[in-house]
């Protein structure tokens, strides 16, 4: 049967990608027969090189499969076209949905790394044919441990990141400056669309049937132009997700930014911090260097009380 590789609907990030990407390469060198299907529209994580791939389709493609999930865990993100049932294998370094997984047939991976592409790889390398990849493919995998990671400043990272990154960047013989090139590639699209970057990086949160909020995302070098260009998105007119996440990495410090005073007020009681004001923003900046993924069930907790 076709083994379809896809993750969640909202948007793709560059995670996303390169599982899926590398995943349906390395199963297709084995003799199965494997498609990746992003539902998501891609964010600005993804390199635009990557934006036109075939991964993007508009609709399901026609068939029956087994489905394997990468970067994905939550079983509430499945795309819709599919069944839980049809699930076969999840990839993943979210934790939250063990239990659920461990009632089903599928195999599951969800092991605590830095990125999700650095399972990928460990599953490509038992596969045996990892020199048999694409460049396209080993490009998006050092891409995506680099974005996940920080390139290696998040404490989430592993010593099973460095050790793929570092070789999947041998196998393509590039100087490691190109990370922080890639990282600075990234900033300059995020500025330049900060509302589309905060529209496909946004995660909504059901906490009750009736009780929901957003969090948005934005990962950049300097913190003080992340936070005036939010501001400026509100002076003209533009509404923010409930809370958004900008990580630092100039500083690696993290600030939680929202509209709202008493959002803020309730981030800042549990991190045990203090608001500051800007205009029509309320930070609080954390003492510590965290993504988004670091940091949701701290969130729902603040949330619901």
């Amino acid at each position: 049967m076709t083994v379809l590789i896809t993750s969640g609907s909202a948007y793709s990030d560059i995670d996303a990608f390169a599982c899926a990407t590398a995943l349906a390469e390395a199963l297709q060198h084995k003799g199965q027969t494997a498609v990746a299907w992003l539902p998501g529209p891609p964010n600005l994580t993804i390199p635009a090189e990557f934006h036109h791939h075939p991964a993007f389709g508009l609709s399901c493609p026609a068939g029956k499969y087994d489905v394997i999930l990468v970067d994905l865990s939550d079983p509430a993100h499945i795309p819709d076209e599919l069944a839980v049932e049809q699930v076969v294998a999840v990839f993943d370094h979210h934790f939250g949905h063990e239990e659920f997984w461990a009632s089903s047939d599928a195999k599951t991976f969800i092991e605590p790394v830095g990125a999700a592409a650095t399972l990928i790889w460990e599953e490509i390398l038992s596969l045996k044919i990892a020199q048999y990849l694409s460049a396209v493919v080993l490009k998006a995998l050092c891409c995506a441990i680099v974005s996940n990671t920080a390139c290696f400043r998040l404490p989430l990272t592993t010593q099973r990141d460095r050790d793929a990154l570092e070789t999947i960047e041998g196998m393509l013989a590039i100087e490691t400056d190109w990370r922080e090139r890639f990282l600075r590639e990234m900033d300059d699209g995020i500025f330049k669309n900060l509302k589309r970057a905060l529209t496909t990086d946004t995660k909504i949160i059901q906490l009750t049937a009736t009780q929901s909020f957003c969090v948005g995302q934005i990962e950049v070098h300097d913190r003080a132009r992340a936070i005036e260009s939010l501001g400026s998105l509100v002076a003209a007119g533009e509404d923010l997700p409930d809370i958004v996440v900008v990580a630092a990495r100039s500083v690696e410090r993290t600030s939680l930014v929202s509209t709202r005073i008493k959002v803020a007020e309730k981030l800042a009681d549990f991190y045990g911090v203090k608001v500051a004001k800007k205009d029509a923003l309320f930070e609080c900046r954390l003492p510590s260097f965290q993504l988004r993924k670091m940091m949701l069930q701290d969130f729902s907790r603040v949330m619901l009380d």
